[in-house]
């Protein structure tokens, strides 16, 4: 807070900025609003290839819901606009996530309101 506005940063990069929008931004406007303060809609749904395992930091993936299931870009640059151009979800990585198989249920959150997953 400053002078006591809240006061929210966000990164440079444009996939940075938008991610952090969808986990800490969009819950603080809406509590703002008046609505019961709660975390980002949280879905899952299976992976339909395996990942490798993850850094020590949680990780927020493009991909794409398609036919129930979850396509995650190989390409993951966060100045990458093209690719956040063709996600409507953004995959969760925990930190330290051990590689996943193909199949293996991952949790995600919707960047869409025309996605599958509606």
């Amino acid at each position: 807070r400053m002078g006591g506005i809240p006061v929210i940063g966000l990164p440079g990069n444009p996939v940075s900025t938008l991610v952090c929008g969808q986990v800490f931004l969009l819950p603080v406007i809406l509590a703002m609003q008046g609505f019961a303060p709660r975390p980002a809609l949280r879905l899952s749904a299976p992976l339909k290839s395996a990942l490798p395992k993850n850094s020590l930091r949680a990780h927020y993936m493009r991909a794409k819901l398609v036919g129930g299931e979850i396509e995650v870009f190989d390409r993951q640059d966060s100045s990458l606009l093209s690719v956040l151009s063709e996600a409507n979800i953004l995959a969760i990585r925990p930190p330290s996530d051990p590689p996943r198989a193909a199949g293996e249920t991952l949790d995600y959150l919707p960047l869409d309101t025309k996605s599958e997953h509606q």
